[in-house]
């Protein structure tokens, strides 16, 4: 499946706040659900994963949708990049120049500008490897 993200408002068919109906009306495929719940006093969101596209949407309290991730099931397209055609390094690098305040993380990095996060936990030892998976998520997310 193509989709192209645009910051704080979509990947692919997928709205940010969108309900979980509408979500599983526009992706069409058999999906798992998991309610929301707390793991050693952790909250987890409630989430579909859409196992033939790679794709799991994440809902908040009100069931709307918050973060989405994806693997490369799916083809992720950014400012006219496919992004796991490129490796972590590449997209990193392009990301410095676009969000000078990238936050880099041992697994990765997010970008505040544009909401999206890149996970590669292996990216030390093998950059030239494309990230794991690509996330988005609504404004704030990373401040609740």
């Amino acid at each position: 499946m193509l989709l192209n993200i645009e910051p704080y408002k979509s990947i692919g068919p997928i709205l940010l706040s969108m309900t979980k109906e509408n979500v599983r009306d526009v992706i069409k495929c058999n999906f798992e659900h998991q309610e929301k719940s707390k793991i050693s006093g952790i909250e987890i969101d409630a989430k579909d994963y859409f196992s033939d596209f790679g794709i799991m949407v994440h809902y908040n309290k009100c069931g709307n949708v918050c973060f989405v991730e994806v693997d490369n099931l799916s083809n992720v397209v950014f400012k006219d990049v496919t992004l796991f055609d490129q490796s972590f390094d590449i997209i990193k690098k392009w990301f410095m120049e676009l969000d000078d305040k990238i936050m880099m993380q041992d697994a990765g990095f997010t970008s505040l500008k544009f909401g999206i996060s890149f996970f590669s936990p292996d990216h030390l030892e093998y950059p030239t490897r494309p990230p794991e998976l690509i996330s988005i998520f609504e404004k704030n997310y990373y401040e609740n």
